[in-house]
């Protein structure tokens, strides 16, 4: 298998390789065992970033034609949004903790602005 590498894609490519100290065909490798499950792969969330990779990036129009199908893409879709919800709220709290104030909750306040768990018990 042959690739067709612009001279700024292998320049590119190596740099992204030498940044994680391996050599571009392991990182290619690497991520061939993630997308296609094979021996070697990082594991579930690694597959899964994989297949979002390849279903964001590769079936741009496609959508999931059967019920197992719209399933899979159901529950990776799920995950991606519990990764960047758990991301946002750890880069918040590093952000709180940096100015010395305490870490927001991650969590919605279903009591209407301006109420408290007090205000409200005392209606």
């Amino acid at each position: 298998m042959n690739l067709r590498l612009s001279p700024a894609e292998r320049a590119g490519l190596r740099a992204v390789a030498a940044d994680f100290r391996t050599t571009p065909a392991a990182l290619l490798l690497q991520f061939v065992r993630d997308l296609t499950g094979s021996n070697g792969n990082g594991g579930s969330d690694e597959r899964d970033f994989a297949d979002q990779w390849a279903m964001r990036s590769l079936r741009r129009d496609v959508r999931p034609k059967t019920a197992a199908e719209r399933a899979r893409w159901e529950r990776l879709e799920a995950k991606a949004q519990r990764l960047r919800d758990a991301e946002l709220a750890a880069w918040r709290a590093g952000r709180a903790a940096a100015q010395g104030k305490p870490a927001e909750s991650s969590a919605p306040n279903p009591l209407p602005e301006g109420h408290t768990a007090s205000s409200a018990s005392a209606q």
